[in-house]
């Protein structure tokens, strides 16, 4: 081999390995070294993008790809695609400036579906829907600007309905209908979270929809008792947490009504 030759590949080899980077990672995305590493990432630098592209260590199989305007701070740009380390599609949506847009997919292992969202700005906008590993639904709902708000309907895994209602703000909102697995109504329950108070009158809103009205006792004082659904500390213990609220009747008096 004559000098111009050697002199020929070596501009080749530089032309094709320039602007990349390898880095390998852990299972927590942690820098770390090839002997150790999870994942490993290819970035090259494509006119004014950068291209990312992750792979699994054991199999060298493809995990992520997609475009960065920007690696530091990282801005997607574009169509990304994620894998599961059997080949599979896991995920797949667009992004503008850092923010998820339009239609993004979900799929489990097995090739299925696992759940369509939709986005705008960022914030999911649109209809929601999830399933089971089986392709039966799980869950279907709305979204407005990143909270739950519409017609509601939750699934068992072989397809019956659970219970069916409608939400407002990321909360269940009114009344809401349960059934058996054979399609029979079992009972319905009404959720709200704010109530009026004529004693004073002032509204109170609840945190979510977890919290009821349990208890009302009329009189002098007029007292309030709302309740949340039950929860479980750290020590395994059941609590249920509990508001009392209480009103003088001062409808005799001629100042403010005083809330205890």
């Amino acid at each position: 081999m004559n000098k111009l030759n050697l002199i020929l590949i070596l501009c080749l080899l530089g032309k094709i390995t320039f602007g990349q980077d390898t880095t390998f990672f852990d299972t927590k995305w942690n820098e770390t070294n090839k002997q150790n590493s999870k994942f490993y990432r290819i970035q090259t630098k494509i006119e004014d993008k950068w291209l990312r592209m992750d792979y699994f260590s054991e199999n060298n199989q493809i995990q992520m790809k997609g475009h960065f305007s920007s690696i530091n701070p990282e801005i997607r740009t574009g169509y990304f695609e994620w894998f599961h380390s059997n080949r599979k599609i896991k995920h797949t949506g667009n992004y503008s400036e850092n923010k998820p847009i339009g239609e993004h997919l979900w799929y489990f292992e097995n090739g299925k579906i696992e759940a369509v969202e939709n986005y705008s700005n960022g914030l999911l906008d649109g209809d929601y829907k999830e399933y089971f590993a089986n392709g039966n639904p799980s869950s279907e709902t709305k979204f407005v600007n990143g909270k739950q708000n519409g017609f509601t309907r939750y699934f068992r895994e072989n397809g019956s309905v659970e219970a069916e209602g409608n939400t407002k703000d990321g909360d269940r909102n009114g009344e809401w209908k349960y059934y058996d697995e054979n399609g029979n109504l079992l009972g319905t329950k009404e959720f709200k979270t704010e109530y009026f108070f004529e004693e004073a009158p002032i509204y109170l809103r609840l945190p979510n929809s977890q919290w009821y009205l349990a208890n009302k006792q009329a009189g002098a004082t007029t007292e309030y008792i709302f309740k949340r659904e039950s929860i479980e500390d750290s020590l395994g213990r059941v609590i249920i947490p509990a508001i009392i609220v209480y009103f003088e009747d001062a409808s005799d008096y001629n100042q403010d009504v005083v809330l205890y």
